[in-house]
């Protein structure tokens, strides 16, 4: 080997690492088609159902009973009419509420009416009261008992009811004895309804009239006859 060129000695050495190095490797097994296909099938398995969430076989034949659905559609139904009905109802109630807030309207708007009326008379018939009262102060006591004599009854009695006493003692003292009475009794019978409720208009002399004699019957409350006709 001495006698080989220098190239050649490089060869051989070059050649004989090489083999070294194949020999040295260890040989590596090849995967088989099992084991490769392994991580495959593990990743497309469904995992085992846990007993607690399987689903009881008499559930899902309630699902699937046609006879079972037809009976939750009919109730479903009928809790729809219901909830229809109770709509129905609420808005005949709103409706009714809403007609009486008007008619309530309607009863104030016609009691104002009311008052406004009755004041307008009450004022009416005070002014009237007035004049007389001042006429007949002015008056003979026999002029002034001929006027009362034909006057109506309440506006005779609001009348004489302002009158002085004095006045009115001689105008009543001229006066004939059944008018005298008769006005004499409806004026006690105001003035008593005036102590009983004060402030009390004398317009509304012509009801305490009306409520001392009964018509008709001439009967006073008590029973008693009034003395038209007791002196017939």
């Amino acid at each position: 080997m001495r006698n080989l060129p220098a190239w050649a000695a490089v060869v051989m050495l070059l050649s004989g690492g090489a083999i070294l190095g194949v020999a040295g490797e260890e040989p590596t097994a090849s995967p088989s088609p099992a084991s490769a296909a392994s991580p495959a099938a593990a990743q497309g398995a469904v995992p085992p159902v846990p007993n607690e969430e399987r689903l009881d076989p008499r559930d899902v034949a309630c699902l699937v009973d046609p006879s079972a659905l037809e009976d939750l559609k009919k109730q479903r139904q009928a809790l729809q009419a219901k909830e229809k009905e109770i709509e129905g109802r609420e808005a005949e109630l709103r409706a009714r509420e809403q007609a009486l807030i008007e008619e309530l309207k309607k009863i104030q708007e016609v009691r104002s009416d009311i008052d406004k009326v009755d004041s307008a008379r009450k004022r009416e018939n005070d002014e009237k009261v007035t004049k007389l009262v001042e006429t007949f102060e002015t008056m003979s006591p026999k002029a002034a008992a001929q006027v009362l004599a034909s006057l109506d009854d309440a506006l005779a009695v609001a009348t004489i009811a302002r009158m002085a006493t004095p006045r009115l003692a001689k105008v009543m003292n001229v006066m004939e004895p059944k008018r005298s009475t008769r006005l004499t009794e409806l004026l006690a019978g105001v003035v008593r309804v005036r102590d009983i409720a004060p402030g009390k208009a004398y317009s509304t002399a012509s009801d305490d009239a009306a409520a001392t004699t009964t018509p008709g019957t001439g009967i006073r409350k008590g029973g008693e006859k009034n003395n038209d006709e007791q002196n017939k």
